[in-house]
């Protein structure tokens, strides 16, 4: 079933509505890191996912989701097909989600690569 709740400003409902979600399809064209899909994975819901840009570090097929060809109507449903028939493995995803959001996008581990960085820049 898809329902439609119209725009959420709201940072609290917006985490309640993604993790009561099922799936958060992300049919991007081109994008770089997209927002969405990490708040997905933070509220532990697995994702279906673009190829395009840097949805792939995200979207990593038999953990955090399914992915298909950016831009290509049939592989989007196929994706979304597998995604279905796996339906029994979802409260695995959800875990997996959650976890990677945590140990490779946390605020800290990012404020230390952003740390290191800047102290590359700054050497050369």
């Amino acid at each position: 079933m898809v329902k439609s709740v119209g725009r959420v400003a709201e940072t609290m409902k917006m985490r309640q509505l993604l993790a009561a979600c099922d799936l958060f399809l992300c049919p991007s064209r081109a994008d770089n890191l997209p927002n969405a899909v990490l708040e997905s994975l933070a509220c532990g819901t697995p994702v279906v996912g673009s190829d395009a840009g840097g949805i792939p570090d995200m979207v990593r097929p038999g953990e955090t989701g399914w992915r298909f060809e950016a831009g290509c109507a049939e592989s989007f449903g196929t994706a979304l097909q597998s995604a279905l028939n796996e339906r029994a493995q979802w409260p695995g995803y959800r875990q997996r989600c959650r976890h990677v959001a945590e140990a490779d996008y946390g605020m800290e581990l990012q404020a230390e690569r952003y740390r290191r960085l800047f102290a590359e820049l700054r050497h050369d």
